[in-house]
């Protein structure tokens, strides 16, 4: 079993532990509020704002392991096909000039 599948089903382990956890966390807040609303919509609000702030430390992660996957692999990013699309428009823009010249 490869790294990177290992650390997929490693992920999806804590996300389906995550699961059962914050079940049994609604569970106890929802007894605790007996009705509540107020408590429970601040709860959720909590909640929600954290996954906010897990979601983008997550994407952030995950675009730094895939920007070190493309390197090692030696791909070209977008950025460096960008970069290389404007020298290679410079380098057309000169060879006109060039063909007016001569």
């Amino acid at each position: 079993m490869g790294a990177l599948h290992r650390s997929f089903l490693f992920g999806l382990g804590l996300f389906a532990l995550g699961r059962e956890i914050t079940g049994r966390v609604i569970k106890q807040v929802v007894d605790k509020a007996q009705g509540s609303r107020r408590d429970l919509a601040t709860f959720i609000s909590a909640v929600v704002a954290k996954g906010q702030r897990e979601d983008n430390v997550w994407r952030e992660r995950t675009d730094e392991s895939v920007k070190r996957l493309l390197e090692a692999t030696n791909l070209a990013t977008r950025t460096d096909i960008r970069r290389l699309e404007g020298r290679v428009k410079t380098l057309e823009h000169r060879i006109e000039r060039l063909k007016d010249q001569g």
